[in-house]
């Protein structure tokens, strides 16, 4: 963008493109990996090593 949109928190997206009109100085692509492996928060009773130990 080339000067602020100036929009008010909770827009709508249609306001949005309308607020980037004529704004827009260059674009882009943004690639990524998506990991399904998930990290459990440890349990309570699990000792400060263990958690050391799988971080």
């Amino acid at each position: 963008m080339n000067r602020p949109l100036n929009l008010k928190p909770g827009y709508f997206y249609n306001e949005l493109l309308t607020a980037m009109t004529g704004k827009v100085i260059g674009e882009g692509t943004l690639y990524g990996v998506y990991d399904a492996y998930i990290v459990h928060p440890p349990k309570a009773d699990q000792s400060e090593s263990y958690i050391k130990a799988h971080e």
